[in-house]
């Protein structure tokens, strides 16, 4: 599968994040990936806002995750475990999701 890349600014450091604009991509998210390059990531996007549950059982790194509105602005930041069993969802709706492995990301 072939994604797109978009370059991001985090807190002063530059990100390369995949983009996953496709529901195939979005249900592979970062498990499409064996190994990820020193601030990789991926972004999520949706056409419309959505309010559901993130789930993160089958994941093999932890995670942080962060939640934007349609303005790319932060909405809420998770940091998730190896194989997490509970599932998380912003307080509000959101348009995109950016997932970092926490071994490359300092926030």
């Amino acid at each position: 599968m072939s994604y797109r890349k978009t370059y991001t600014t985090i807190k002063g450091k530059k990100y390369t994040l995949f983009i996953a604009d496709t529901a195939e991509k979005r249900k592979k998210g970062l498990n499409s990936f064996k190994n990820l390059p020193f601030r990789t990531g991926m972004l999520f996007v949706y056409s419309t806002d959505v309010d559901h549950k993130y789930e993160f059982d089958k994941i093999k790194m932890p995670l942080t995750v962060i939640f934007l509105d349609k303005n790319m602005n932060p909405i809420e930041i998770f940091h998730t475990k190896i194989a997490q069993k509970e599932k998380i969802k912003p307080k509000n709706s959101y348009r995109y999701v950016i997932e970092i492995p926490r071994t490359n990301i300092y926030i």
